[in-house]
């Protein structure tokens, strides 16, 4: 029960990407289940819009049925690189913070067998599906509370605070913030905060397709994802206008510090059929199962005082690098598409996703309890979405240009977190069966942080920046036909 209450505490001060709490909760289960559109160069350039077409390394993960429509066999190799940049407003004050990683987004290769008449076609890749990339920060005088007195009142937080003597002992037996304490009581404080998040989730899968009569292709695929996630967040309080000046209570500053850090495995399964309705239109449907992830995480927790004799106080949580397992399963995912197909060059792509996020579930064997908690507030807070894309390309000799636009519903019901996301592309034929890809993907939405709650005579007060988000993904890499 302990480690479940650390995690909840961790999580309480950084209401983060859907505004809850990280740590065995159930945001960190949507965090798990929530897929960008596209995953390779070519799809991402068309916002993740090709089900009933081939495109990339990526077709594996949104129809495997589409492999089978490769004429030719090919290896691919493709990076990406992405930017989060994030306004965030605390207190009537905002402040703009981003950061970029990079990486590996899709590699490996598609076998087209040789056949005497339709198509076999096998393949083994690594394809990326979603990023963890954020980044916030808030910098304000608070003259109404200080995160303090959220330590004082919370069972993990106050042992690490008042070993860091953030916290003191009060005559009647208690404990306070220092804050409170000082000579003229609180008189505020400055607070900056950065939150950081990265990070890549991404599939090992192996498939096959095949013509299984005349224009109807079948695949199948077995999938393995894997994550690795981390998040990094420093509170930091600053008596800048040196107003705390009694000993002992004459605080400089006081800095906290949260880290997670977890890794995920799993399994799953993906089938899908083509249907070619007329030579230049495709109709496609694919299902994935549902699957149960393992997460194992480690965490660490700090707080420091320094005041202004130079003398500092620091605690962390008792069992160090905490370590936590639990499971979360996913719900299938329905997708359907249609594809216009090389109509004098020109290729349209449609589809539509179905997910009900409220069917995910978490298995939590230390605490059935609180699982039980967890798994109620995942059906009373999460809903069922229809999320669509469309794209478009167009063929000038050895140059492809590609655009999309997609609309990802909020999977939260009592707040609009919906996404939008607008894509472009380009295929650029470098010689005889190369090419290279580039895709471009800038998605848009509105987020909001509790970084911490007091509880007060009259109620709670939630401290609470609101967000506007700009994620940019951009893939490069190149195609090996032969």
């Amino acid at each position: 029960m302990k480690t479940f209450k650390i995690i909840s505490s961790i999580g309480l001060l950084c209401l983060f990407f859907t505004g809850s709490a990280f740590g065995q909760n159930y945001f960190d289960a949507l965090r798990y289940n929530f897929y960008n559109p596209g995953s390779d160069p070519i799809n991402i350039g068309m916002a993740g819009s090709v089900v009933a077409n081939k495109s990339g390394l990526g077709t594996a993960s949104e129809n495997p049925a589409a492999i089978g429509l490769f004429k030719h066999s090919v290896i691919s190799f493709d990076l990406s690189s992405r930017n989060v940049s994030e306004d965030a407003t605390y207190l009537g004050v905002k402040n703009n913070f981003n950061k970029s990683q990079t990486g590996i987004s899709n590699a490996g290769i598609i076998y087209k067998m040789p056949t005497l008449r339709g198509s076999m076609v096998f393949g083994a890749t690594y394809n990326q599906i979603t990023d963890f990339n954020r980044a916030f920060k808030i910098n304000a005088q608070n003259n109404q509370n200080s995160i303090t007195e959220f330590f004082n009142q919370n069972s993990f937080y106050h042992d690490i605070a008042y070993q860091g003597f953030a916290l003191d002992s009060t005559s009647s037996g208690g404990t306070e913030s220092v804050l409170r304490l000082a000579q003229n009581g609180f008189q505020g404080i400055n607070q900056y905060s950065e939150v950081k998040e990265s990070g890549q989730m991404g599939e090992y899968s192996i498939f096959g397709a095949a013509e299984f009569q005349k224009n109807l292709y079948l695949g199948a695929a077995l999938a393995f994802p894997v994550a690795d996630y981390k998040y990094h967040r420093s509170f930091l309080e600053r008596d800048l206008n040196n107003v705390y000046q009694t000993y002992p209570y004459n605080v400089k500053n006081i800095d906290s510090e949260d880290k997670i850090h977890d890794k995920l495995t799993g399994f799953y399964a993906r089938i899908g059929f083509v249907y070619k309705v007329m030579p230049w239109l495709n109709i496609a449907g694919s299902y994935r199962t549902k699957s149960k992830m393992k997460i194992k995480e480690t965490y660490l927790s700090t707080v420091s005082t320094t005041f202004d004799d130079g003398q500092s106080y620091n605690s962390k949580n008792s069992d160090g690098n905490g370590m936590i397992n639990y499971d979360v399963t996913s719900p299938g995912r329905l997708t359907l598409g249609a594809s216009i197909v090389d109509m004098s060059g020109l290729n349209v792509n449609g589809s539509v996703e179905y997910v009900d996020y409220s069917k995910i579930t978490m298995s939590i064997p230390t605490d059935k309890s609180y699982e039980i908690t967890q798994n109620t507030n995942i059906q009373n807070s999460f809903q069922q979405v229809w999320n669509y894309s469309i794209g478009a390309s167009y063929r000038f000799g050895s140059i492809v240009p590609r655009i999309g636009y997609a609309h990802y519903p909020s999977p939260r019901k009592t707040f609009d977190a919906a996404r939008t996301y607008y894509s472009a592309g380009l295929g650029i034929g470098m010689s005889k069966g190369i090419m290279l890809n580039i895709g471009v993907q800038m998605a848009t939405w509105k987020d909001n942080v509790v970084l911490y709650s007091v509880a007060t005579n009259s109620g709670t007060n939630n401290m609470t920046a609101t967000e506007n988000v700009h994620h940019l993904n951009a893939m490069i890499g190149l195609r090996f036909a032969f």
